[in-house]
């Protein structure tokens, strides 16, 4: 799981050249760090032109980029079995074997766990325990429509060139936040700590004051 950005160096050990085929948005020549208050803010960011040779990472939509990663997957020999969900582990002498689904057991070597921070399955299988709220934040996204263009005049960007952002601060019990620039699109997210949103608390709007979200 990602929000929108994948690094070339792992990339590439799985798909050599993957951006020369993969639905890729643009390649991130810069990254920013802002650090957020109501009414202020600093703003660390470091670009680098050898990422326009030498490509570092690369901004994506999910929706594009999984079905064209899953295809090399199939490729390769895997099965996907789509619209499936692993209810529970199955076990045999005390070791894993496999999992039950509404479409009947599957089973494998080895059963990997890929159902996020809130696994499920692991906590059947008793591999982990119950999550405190104060551990666990909160993530949502929002793409904003904007021209190739104006993307690349506000934050000065050439052709196919992106940002990659950090966010720390801003607001009661926001733990981070991140925006990437897409091909046309900006993606914008926040991820407040679970026990604020528990309690009832959340941000008085989607705009700060004197901050760069303002800018978008």
């Amino acid at each position: 799981m990602f929000g929108g950005v994948i690094f070339r160096h792992h990339t590439e050990q799985i798909a050599p050249e993957f951006w020369k085929t993969a639905p890729i948005e643009r390649h991130v020549v810069e990254y920013q760090y802002w650090f957020l208050s109501k009414d202020s803010h600093l703003l660390l960011s470091h670009r680098n032109q050898r990422f326009n040779s030498k490509y570092n990472a690369f901004t994506v939509h999910r929706a594009k980029f999984d079905p064209w990663f899953a295809k090399l997957a199939e490729d390769a020999g895997a099965t996907i079995i789509n619209r499936t969900t692993a209810d529970n582990v199955i076990k045999e002498n005390g070791k894993i074997v496999g999992v039950k689904t509404e479409r009947g057991d599957i089973f494998g070597e080895v059963t990997i766990a890929a159902d996020g921070v809130n696994s499920l399955l692991s906590k059947q299988a008793g591999l982990k325990e119950e999550l405190p709220p104060d551990a666990v934040v909160l993530a949502v996204k929002e793409v904003i429509g904007l021209p190739k263009q104006k993307i690349e005049e506000r934050f000065n960007l050439g052709p196919d060139e992106g940002v990659a952002a950090m966010l720390i601060g801003w607001g009661p019990g926001m733990h981070a936040g991140f925006m990437y620039t897409n091909r046309d699109t900006v993606s914008l997210g926040i991820a407040i700590n679970l026990h604020v949103a528990c309690r009832g608390r959340r941000d008085q709007g989607s705009k700060g004051q004197g901050n760069p979200i303002d800018t978008l």
